[in-house]
């Protein structure tokens, strides 16, 4: 059992919150870090295509597979984008990813796991640009300016 005390304004300032997962972990202490440091500070979708838009997942939808690479785009599972060979990945439907563009990512994207590991990032490299990827992985667009 871990046991903290904790300033009671945490309290106030979270709206009573009492679940021990923001006291327990250093979030807190990193948030005040945060507010006390001196320099500019910007919130992420200033830095992405489209604002907040450009953080998105694909959508919940099932998978047509497809065993000849002709009728099919490789497809990145959540444990798939931080693999460093991607040469046996799944075949998904071609024709499936054409009608949901959003299955898709490109080079240069962020791509950070959203279900069972959670967190797990990484950039998108050249030999994924164009693979479908899983719903269970956000896909983070930056602005290139």
């Amino acid at each position: 059992m871990r046991i903290k005390t904790i300033p009671s304004n945490w309290l106030s300032d979270k709206g009573r919150r009492l679940d021990c997962g923001p006291y327990m972990t250093g979030a807190k202490e990193a948030e005040k870090i945060i507010d006390d440091c001196l320099l500019p500070k910007k919130e992420l979708k200033d830095f992405l295509v489209n604002g907040a838009k450009g953080a998105f997942h694909a959508g919940r939808e099932g998978r047509v597979w497809v065993k000849e690479e002709r009728y099919g785009v490789p497809f990145m599972g959540s444990v798939d984008i931080i693999q460093a060979n991607l040469d046996r990945l799944p075949l998904i439907s071609k024709e499936q990813v054409s009608r949901k563009p959003l299955f898709k990512v490109f080079k240069d994207w962020v791509l950070i796991t959203r279900s069972g590991t959670i967190g797990r990032m990484t950039l998108a490299r050249q030999e994924m640009d164009g693979h479908a990827c899983s719903e269970h992985v956000m896909r983070v667009v930056p602005n290139p300016e």
